[in-house]
């Protein structure tokens, strides 16, 4: 069993590990978010997943452990719990002799190491996983349905996705509203997405009469991400999943360390400022009051950095053929 209950990028990235712990155990369940398990059950990463949000689960911190709870956890070969809380791992060996692993679900923020990486370090050391599994896989493609295409004659649309869970992260509109005019000078179709946490950001796209999507639920997004030609966004969970399902995707960073959390896909690129403070995200509670590493990155860049993931691509997949 896998116990994760970080927002949907946080477990996204973590799928690499979760799909090589699939190759070792007959049965692997992953208590999660409800995004984030429909995506690992849709891609085939588990056998089972969990909601951690039902009252049960809410039982491990505090209280008296739930019965149902106890009884799952007595019932697995090992469990394997992505928290920085001390607290829970006592909780959950005080349930069961299983074996329990704490992994940090992020290392310290002097570790200047990919987050996965450092997690399958962990679990090569306790012989859980033989590999540290590659950041340029398409985890995903492989195993969904494929979607219906554009109609005749159009082409597939380029994503914009503006937001991100934390307005920390997100790079100013009005420089994706540039790149949606770029990508429409082009010839190609820019859209927007925007979800259930950005809807503050809505009223200011709106009057640009862009094709914009509002998803409402994570089986919509990845219905449209299967359908997409291409995706650039911020350092969210809609990135992860854009570039592990294979797209061509450019990500990028302001606030957040694109070392530490780069998205796994075989055709991502990721932009971060070139400045001389560290990425300050996970070490301060809000950005500088006029913070240069929104600025850094301009418009004209993005979309460079874009069309030549775009050309990869193509080049790819003429290869393959």
């Amino acid at each position: 069993m896998i116990y994760h209950p970080g927002a949907l990028g946080d477990v996204v990235v973590m799928f690499g590990l979760i799909a090589e712990l699939k190759k070792h155990y007959r049965h692997l369940t992953l208590v999660c978010r409800p995004s984030a398990g429909y995506l690992a059950t849709a891609f085939e990463l588990v056998h089972q997943s969990l909601s951690q949000d039902t009252g049960p689960w809410s039982s491990l911190y505090g209280g008296r452990p739930d019965n149902r709870v106890i009884q799952l956890l007595k019932r697995q070969q090992q469990i394997i719990a992505f928290s920085i809380s001390h607290e829970l791992e006592n909780r959950i060996r005080a349930c069961t002799p299983v074996p329990c692993l704490r992994v940090r679900p992020r290392p310290p923020v002097n570790v200047d190491e990919h987050v996965a990486a450092v997690a399958a370090r962990e679990l090569i050391e306790k012989g859980l996983i033989r590999r540290k599994p590659p950041l340029t896989r398409a985890l995903c493609r492989q195993t969904l349905p494929a979607q219906a295409g554009p109609a005749r004659g159009r082409k597939a649309p380029t994503l914009l996705h503006p937001g991100a869970g934390s307005p920390r992260k997100r790079w100013p509109l009005e420089n994706f509203l540039q790149l949606a005019s770029g990508i429409g000078a082009a010839g190609d179709r820019p859209e927007m997405i925007i979800g259930p946490a950005e809807t503050d950001i809505l009223e200011n796209i709106r009057p640009h009469g862009l094709h914009l999507h509002v998803l409402k639920d994570i089986g919509g997004l990845l219905r449209l991400l299967q359908t997409a030609a291409g995706f650039i966004g911020n350092d969210s969970g809609v990135a992860h999943l854009a570039a592990c399902l294979g797209l061509p995707t450019t990500v990028i960073y302001t606030a957040s360390d694109a070392k530490r959390w780069r998205p796994a896909g075989p055709a991502v690129a990721t932009l971060s400022p070139e400045l001389p403070c560290r990425p300050c995200f996970e070490i301060r509670s809000e950005n500088c009051p006029e913070p240069d590493c929104l600025t850094a990155i301009t418009p004209g860049l993005v979309l460079q950095t874009h069309y030549r993931q775009m050309e990869k691509r193509r080049a790819d997949e003429s290869l393959e053929e």
